[in-house]
C-alpha cells in the first residue's frame, strides 16, 4: 500500500471589510442625538473587525512561511478580541495542525493535534448556529457559502483526527464534509479512501485488512463518481486492488477485477502523470499490454500481500 497525506483544503481568507464613513455617520446622528451612541458603537465595531482582518492576514503570512508558533500567537490575540467568529477558530485549527505536522516527535505533535480538533469543533459549532439562525429570506448564496465553509471545517477536523490516530472519527468528518460542500465532495471521499487505506496498512488481522481495503475503494469510487476525471483516485484504487491479486496454477499473477482498468484509466487521464511509469510497469507486470499510446516502462512485478 501507499501511505500518503490527505488533501489539505486551505481556508480562504474570510472576514468582513466595511467601508464606514464615520464623519458622515456623525453628521446624520446629530439630527437625532439618540443615534450618536449608535454611531460610536459602530465605529468601535468596525475598528475591531479591521483589526481582526489584519490578524487573519498576518496569520496566513506566518503559516505560509511555516512559522506555526507565530501564527498561533497571532490567532490567540485575535480570539482575545473576539471569540465568537468561526473563521478565527478555523484558522487556529490550521495553525495547530501545521505545528503538529512539523513537530520533531509524536509526543511533541500530539498536543497540537488535540488543540486543532478543539478549534475546528468550535468553528463548526459557531457556524452551525449561524446557519440555523439564518432567516428564510436570507441570501441563498450567503447561506450556501456558509455550508461550503463548514464542509471545509469538517474536512480539516477529519485531518486532525487522522493525524491523532482517530481514524473512525476522521471518516465521520469526511462524510460530513462531502454532504456540506458538494462541489468538493470528490476530495473528501478521496480523503476517506486515504484514511481507510492507511488503516489497512496498519492492520494485522487479514480479514479486517481486506475489509478496509474494500471500504477504501468504495470511497475512491465515490470520489470518481463525483469527479470522473479524478486520476489520482483511479491510481490509488488500482494500488489497493493489487493486494487482491492471486496466483494461478502456472504461477502467473492474476490481477483482481478492475485492477488493470484502473491503471489504464489513470494513464488515459494523465499519461505523463507522477504515477505514470509505475502504472505502466504494474500493468506489464501482470502480463497485460500497455496501450500503444503510452510510452513503455520497465515491468514491475507486483507483490502479493500476505
Amino acid at each position: 500500500f501507499h501511505s500518503y497525506k490527505d488533501i489539505p483544503v486551505r481556508l480562504s481568507e474570510q472576514g468582513n471589510e466595511f467601508a464606514f464613513d464615520f464623519q458622515k455617520e456623525m453628521q446624520e446622528a446629530q439630527k437625532n442625538p439618540k443615534n450618536v451612541q449608535q454611531a460610536k458603537e459602530r465605529l468601535q465595531e468596525t475598528a475591531k473587525i479591521n483589526t481582526l482582518n489584519q490578524k487573519l492576514k498576518d496569520a496566513k503570512v506566518a503559516e505560509d512561511a511555516g512559522k506555526w508558533t507565530d501564527a498561533i500567537q497571532i490567532i490567540d490575540d485575535a480570539l482575545a478580541l473576539d471569540s465568537t467568529r468561526d473563521v478565527i477558530w478555523a484558522v487556529m485549527g490550521d495553525a495547530e495542525l501545521g505545528a503538529g505536522a512539523t513537530a520533531t516527535s509524536k509526543e511533541e505533535g500530539a498536543p497540537h493535534f488535540l488543540k486543532a480538533i478543539e478549534a475546528y469543533k468550535k468553528a463548526i459549532e459557531l457556524l452551525d448556529k449561524a446557519i440555523a439562525a439564518a432567516p428564510p429570506t436570507a441570501d441563498k448564496k450567503v447561506v450556501n457559502d456558509m455550508k461550503i465553509s463548514e464542509g471545509k471545517y469538517h474536512n480539516n477536523l477529519g485531518q486532525a483526527y487522522a493525524k491523532s490516530g482517530n481514524s473512525n472519527e476522521a471518516l465521520n468528518e469526511y462524510t460530513a464534509a462531502a454532504k456540506q460542500d458538494v462541489p468538493n465532495a470528490h476530495m473528501y471521499f478521496f480523503n476517506a479512501g486515504a484514511t481507510l487505506t492507511n488503516m489497512a496498512t496498519r492492520e494485522t488481522n487479514g480479514a479486517n485488512k481486506e475489509k478496509e481495503i474494500s471500504q477504501a475503494n468504495e470511497a475512491f469510487d465515490k470520489a470518481i463518481a463525483a469527479k470522473p476525471d479524478y486520476a489520482e483516485a483511479y491510481y490509488q484504487k488500482g494500488i489497493n486492488l493489487t493486494s487482491k491479486a492471486t496466483i494461478d496454477k502456472s504461477g502467473k499473477m492474476v490481477p483482481a477485477s478492475g485492477t488493470v482498468e484502473a491503471f489504464n484509466k489513470y494513464l488515459e487521464l494523465e499519461p505523463e502523470g507522477k504515477h505514470a511509469e509505475e502504472a505502466k510497469g504494474l500493468i506489464e507486470g501482470f502480463g497485460e499490454t500497455v496501450p500503444t499510446s503510452y510510452k513503455k516502462a520497465k515491468a514491475t512485478t507486483p507483490t502479493k500481500s500476505k
